[in-house]
């Protein structure tokens, strides 16, 4: 086991520390500075986005005790029993510092919206009118040293959001376990102005597919009402279960938009693979709700190079036997195989121009790279690990690039995207501190001695 070393931040200006060795290496560290993060309240009754927020209804949920066995799509030597698992019901905290400021800490000057006149006034202060051309000086730059954040109630998010009521779920850590190190961590989020803060452009057009782009059997994780899915077991050695529709017991398949931090989804020497960070705010309801949905009380997911891992099975050791891939077509109604082969390649399509998710199939194919936002298609299971971990699997199934990197788009922000975007505050969950960067230590461990079967 290599030394352990101090991850660095997450912006795609550096390269990331990576938990295992890479099949590409990210690309060359640019010279931007690193903006000052501005400090948003976090409180429900503080949130600029202004939603109000239905109670869950826990009615309908689906009952899981005498569910029928499936395909295995999960495989651990480990032994358990299968018995369902009650959903704890207390909302455990984030992965947080310290509680937020209160208001009179970051109070707008009321200078701001004061405009010097030519002949002056004899009787203002000195000082008031030195503030007045200072704030007229900064907004003539156009970018603000410290932004205030004065929040546009009809900017595209909010406005999307209000007429999108969002049932609230009991929130639970987001936690995730890098390749070597059996410790969970906080998962790193991404944040829009971290990455794009100054493309407000691409910001909107990212945050367009990450709410409102559904398909045929196709759900947004992060709208989902868990109520429509429920999980079957398919493997009782290891308490495995993938999540089905309530309806019919057939392949769910959900998707998320997030950074690409690791792909490898055409070469991968092991296994298929993409590692992407989800945004921030959607982040907490997503994990919220496949913790009902599997009845986990603490999900746990892969993480390598910040990014969540969704990928294939990994390639079968020496003397173990190939899985049998039932084959399922990707027309746009099915969406492949519930689990993919390790040695077959995942489509990867790009979705730069205007697309409907429902017609994904007729997109032109796309090499996603370090630093792109994709939209990622896949299925979900979870089991227990040998620790007695509720681990979740997430399995690919394809990928669509959205937006790519450019190193601009690191540069600091408008005081106009703060007002649009510098939100952080989740969505759907009853506990709404915002996540943070995770920075401890790591552990790197290489590829070529992880174990075989799907990604644990």
């Amino acid at each position: 086991m290599a030394n352990k070393n101090t991850k660095p931040p997450t912006s795609p200006s550096k390269a990331t520390s990576a938990k295992r060795e890479a099949d590409t290496p990210p690309p060359s560290a640019p010279t931007e500075p690193k903006r000052i993060k501005p400090n948003i309240p976090v409180s429900p009754s503080n949130s600029v986005s202004g939603i109000i927020l239905a109670v869950c209804n826990k009615e309908g949920q689906a009952s899981n005790d005498n569910a029928p066995a499936s395909d295995t799509m999960l495989s651990d030597g480990h032994k358990s029993d299968s018995t369902n698992h009650d959903l704890q019901t207390k909302s455990f905290s984030s992965s947080t510092g310290p509680a937020a400021p209160s208001d009179n800490e970051h109070m707008t000057s009321k200078t701001d919206n004061i405009t010097s006149k030519d002949n002056g006034n004899v009787n203002q202060p000195n000082s008031l009118q030195n503030q007045v051309e200072e704030n007229i000086k900064e907004r003539r730059q156009g970018r603000s040293p410290t932004p205030v954040i004065n929040p546009n109630m009809n900017s595209f998010f909010n406005s999307f959001m209000k007429k999108m009521p969002l049932m609230m779920l009991p929130r639970v850590k987001e936690l995730g376990i890098s390749y070597g190190d059996p410790t969970p961590y906080p998962i790193t989020p991404f944040v829009l102005a971290d990455h794009v803060g100054s493309n407000e452009i691409k910001a909107e057009r990212i945050l367009k597919y990450a709410l409102a782009a559904e398909g045929t059997n196709l759900y947004n994780l992060f709208s989902i009402q868990p109520r429509n899915f429920r999980y079957i077991v398919v493997n009782k050695s290891n308490d495995g279960r993938k999540i089905v529709r309530a309806s019919d017991n057939k392949d769910a398949s959900f998707y998320m938009v997030g950074r690409v931090t690791h792909c490898s989804l055409e070469n991968g020497e092991y296994n298929k693979e993409i590692d992407i960070q989800p945004l921030s705010r959607l982040l907490p309801r997503c994990v919220a709700a496949i913790a009902q949905i599997l009845r986990f009380q603490q999900p746990v997911f892969s993480v390598y190079k910040d990014g969540l891992t969704i990928s294939s099975y990994r390639k079968p050791m020496e003397g173990q036997k190939e899985p049998k891939i039932k084959p399922v077509p990707m027309n746009g109604e099915t969406h492949g195989p519930s689990i993919r082969a390790w040695n077959h390649e995942v489509p990867m399509f790009s979705g730069r121009s205007k697309f409907a998710l429902t017609h994904y199939p007729t997109l032109p194919p796309a090499d996603i790279k370090f630093g792109d936002y994709a939209l990622v298609v896949f299925t979900i299971g979870g089991y227990r690990s040998r620790e007695d971990v509720e681990r979740v699997s997430l399995n690919v199934q394809f990928a669509i690039e959205l937006e790519t990197h450019a190193d601009k788009d690191t540069q600091a922000p408008f005081d106009s995207f703060f007002e649009d975007f510098g939100d952080e505050t989740p969505l759907g969950v009853d506990d709404t501190r915002v996540m943070e960067e995770y920075s401890g230590d790591i552990t790197d461990i290489p590829i070529s001695v992880l174990p075989s079967g799907p990604i644990m």
